[in-house]
């Protein structure tokens, strides 16, 4: 090993330890000394158009689309069913479909959940249980 890659090393270590423009002053290579430039700045992603939160729902259900996956309870909340919004066992209703079945029978029907708030201040349900009295 030479003394002038010997030098380089130091040289490279220096780095670390010593401002940029006293750097180039001991290089030897004859280059000027830059400006230091700063990194980038790290932004954060924006913000996400929609404004959906996870809220709880329940009431009673006052109408229902023929396929039941649209629910209007009695504050006026509409609530939306899909396929993969989870009915609880437990319920007296297990299906989407058995909902406006039950309202045209004269049952009372009592839904509670959990789903996301739509920014038309409507629910997507995730998860349901469908009572009648």
């Amino acid at each position: 090993m030479t003394h002038r890659s010997t030098f380089r090393g130091t040289a490279v270590l220096l780095t670390f330890l010593l401002p940029p423009l006293l750097f180039a002053a001991c290089d030897g290579g004859g280059s000027s000394p830059t400006e230091p430039t700063n990194p980038p700045a790290v932004t954060a992603p924006p913000p996400a158009t929609t404004t959906a939160r996870t809220v709880e729902f329940q009431g009673r259900v006052v109408v229902a689309s023929t396929s039941g996956r649209r629910l209007e309870l009695a504050s006026g909340t509409v609530v939306s069913l899909r396929a993969d919004t989870a009915f609880d066992a437990t319920g007296d209703l297990l299906s989407a479909r058995a909902i406006p079945s039950a309202l045209a029978a004269g049952r009372v029907v009592r839904v509670e959940g959990d789903g996301v708030r739509r920014d038309d201040g409507s629910i997507r349900a995730r998860a349901i249980k469908v009572e009648t009295d």
